[in-house]
């Protein structure tokens, strides 16, 4: 059965269901939570792509393990680590707010699992997510000319 990216597209950008701009960027379109997913074509195969969506715990890239913070007034934070020195760090909550934190108001720190929410897979059919990969799978080059051309790659 062929792939679609164009309707992969869609499936990124528009379905609310799976949210995925939401914390991914693709082409500078899209949230900053979750790793950017422009470059990923030649990088990463295919499965890799499809792995990450359906088990996004196997393998957490680096620097957006979610980090659950207990701090000196009973407020627990929940985020991704963005930057941290002796002094002070910053969270990028699920809402993409940026948390500026006082390293002495940290009480105890765990570092838990992938924002990405297990079970998202469950939201797509296998027509669907074979799109989103296709999608995601595109080199840039070539989702930018399908913008400009008004073509999907299968049509041209």
């Amino acid at each position: 059965m062929p792939t679609n990216a164009e309707r992969g597209e869609e499936i990124f950008f528009e379905r609310a269901d799976v949210s995925c701009a939401r914390c991914h960027q693709v082409d500078g379109k899209g949230g900053q939570v979750g790793p950017d997913l422009s470059t990923l074509a030649g990088k990463q195969p295919r499965e890799y792509v499809l792995e990450s969506i359906v088990q996004p715990n196997k393998k957490i890239t680096e620097g957006f393990a979610t980090e659950s913070l207990l701090l000196a007034d009973g407020l627990q934070v929940t985020g991704i680590l963005k930057a941290e020195n002796d002094d002070e760090l910053q969270l990028v909550t699920p809402e993409g707010k940026t948390l500026t934190i006082a390293q002495e108001d940290v009480e105890d720190r765990v570092t838990t699992s992938s924002a990405m929410p297990e079970g998202l897979a469950q939201q797509l059919s296998k027509s669907d997510l074979r799109d989103l990969i296709e999608f995601l799978s595109q080199p840039s080059e070539v989702r930018v000319s399908a913008a400009v051309t008004g073509l999907t790659p299968s049509t041209r």
